[in-house]
């Protein structure tokens, strides 16, 4: 199931309940993979106040909740990063990875 924005993300860029419930549905519909929605890699890359960030350790423990509900329910969980950059204008840079846990 392709990574789109669930708009259910906290404005600081962590997930709510609502978001958790949000992806358990998705792989409970029984895709084999979940790529969860464009996450900030770096502060200065985030485009949103309601992007999903993972640059920094105080996310882990939400993504760590998301990544169990997924696999719980039988998809693979994968994650669609997002910096920002400029080159001749503005651009986005985007890779897909699995996530181990």
């Amino acid at each position: 199931m392709p990574g789109l924005a669930s708009f259910l993300i906290e404005n600081d860029g962590s997930y709510s309940d609502k978001t958790i419930e949000h992806y358990r549905l998705r792989a409970a519909g029984g895709p084999a993979m979940i790529i969860m929605e464009a996450h900030g890699i770096a502060p200065e890359g985030v485009v949103s106040n309601h992007q999903a960030r993972i640059y920094d350790d105080r996310f882990i423990n939400d993504l760590s909740k998301v990544v169990s509900v997924i696999k719980r329910e039988g998809s693979i969980p994968a994650i669609r990063t997002c910096k920002v950059f400029c080159v001749n204008g503005f651009g986005f840079k985007n890779l897909a990875f699995f996530l181990q846990t």
